[in-house]
């Protein structure tokens, strides 16, 4: 509170706040903050290798993010092999930048640090494979990239058994307790409820996306499970929010999948619009703000304009 007067603390990645509200910008971590971080993390006293906290604090160029999912790492790898070192994950990152000198992330992203979080995200991916449940973590985990990012049930994944007929059930607990482990997505206080980094969903696109026929078949299953939670939890504000963001990613691939709700995502929301509350449009529409360049947004807004006077 400032006087009498209530006071909003936002936090976004999104810089473009002038007009909105005064902003202050919060800076990557120092080299200080960044061996403190590891030594909390890791358990670790005075006798540190300092010359390979400062190499991989400039690798992942002191992302908190980033820094994170690698301590991560560490910390599982050594629980099996106490002999893996921060020289080990060093060659690791560096092996893995190197498959990633070909990919151009301007095509994808401005951001400066996706690259560093793709890499990171890459190593930590190729460890969730050789899990027993890791393929099933993985397949939750793409399916998460096209969702509300800030409010995800696991207990609605359940649904998947019966998309995908599996005999076997999905062990949801193991495979929530194994994503976090390695922190790709972090528990909430709610039970059984997690959020996933915006950026670490960004990545995880961008790498389905290179691979069509997969990227075909996850949405296609994340469509499915948004219908199924549609019928299973009606009046399900959380459910609705998920559709949104996913009618939203879908908005930028109707070229590649022109039968995917008939080729436009936008009619198929608006025209559900007419049974739900009109919030659920501002919230669409201030969702396509945030992700969308101004000329992107503004095709966009003309689109929706047009599907909405038709309500």
């Amino acid at each position: 509170m400032l006087g009498n007067k209530p006071t909003l603390l936002i936090t976004s990645r999104y810089r473009n706040w002038e007009n909105v509200a005064p902003t202050l910008s919060l800076n990557i971590f120092t080299e200080q903050e960044t061996e403190e971080l590891i030594k909390k993390s890791l358990n670790l006293g005075e006798d540190i290798p300092h010359e390979r906290i400062k190499e991989l604090h400039q690798l992942l160029q002191g992302l908190p993010l980033a820094l994170q999912q690698a301590l991560a790492y560490i910390k599982l790898r050594r629980n099996t092999d106490t002999s893996f070192s921060f020289h080990h994950y060093i060659e690791l990152y560096k092996e893995k930048t190197k498959e990633l000198l070909n990919f151009n992330f301007v095509n994808y992203s401005n951001d400066p640090y996706l690259e560093t979080v793709f890499t990171t995200w890459l190593i930590t991916l190729c460890k969730i494979k050789t899990d027993p449940i890791g393929d099933d973590a993985i397949e939750i985990l793409n399916i998460m990239a096209y969702l509300d990012p800030d409010n995800i049930a696991s207990k609605k994944f359940y649904h998947l058994n019966a998309i995908n007929r599996r005999s076997n059930l999905y062990d949801l607990d193991t495979i929530m307790h194994l994503l976090s482990s390695y922190s790709m997505i972090n528990p909430k206080e709610q039970k059984s409820k997690y959020t996933i980094h915006r950026l670490v969903q960004q990545v995880i696109r961008i790498n389905l996306e290179q691979n069509q026929p997969k990227f075909k078949e996850i949405v296609e299953k994340t469509q499915l499970l948004l219908w199924h939670w549609h019928f299973a939890f009606k009046k399900d504000e959380e459910s609705v929010f998920h559709y949104l963001h996913f009618l939203l990613y879908m908005s930028e691939h109707k070229d590649l999948i022109p039968s995917l709700l008939y080729g436009h995502p936008e009619k198929a929301f608006f025209d559900n619009l007419a049974l739900q509350n009109l919030k659920y449009c501002h919230y669409f529409i201030d969702l396509a703000y945030f992700k969308f360049s101004t000329k992107k947004f503004l095709t966009f807004l003309g689109d929706a304009v047009a599907y909405f006077i038709k309500l």
